[in-house]
């Protein structure tokens, strides 16, 4: 049995490539390609496959993203330092 397909508007989407360029307008400095998908991976974006090998991400959640210049702090906690408060 054949699987349903969905009609999609490309002018909604953005390829990996075509995000990464719209993120390093955003933010003013470079984002590799590889970026989008870690966004969708945690749920800031969201993203449709194309194919075994590729993604599209929806382009009004890559449009108002912004990476920040400094990267996060880990979750995880250094239980030997947690007495001394570093």
């Amino acid at each position: 049995m054949a699987k349903k397909q969905h009609a999609i508007n490309l002018d909604e989407w953005y390829s990996a490539e075509e995000a990464a360029v719209r993120l390093s307008e955003n933010s003013g400095r470079t984002i590799d390609k590889n970026y989008p998908r870690g966004l969708a991976r945690v749920g800031k974006v969201d993203s449709i496959e194309i194919g075994a090998r590729g993604k599209l991400y929806r382009k009004v959640d890559i449009d108002q993203y912004v990476v920040g210049t400094t990267r996060g702090r880990r979750r995880a906690v250094d239980h030997a330092n947690e007495e001394d408060g570093r």
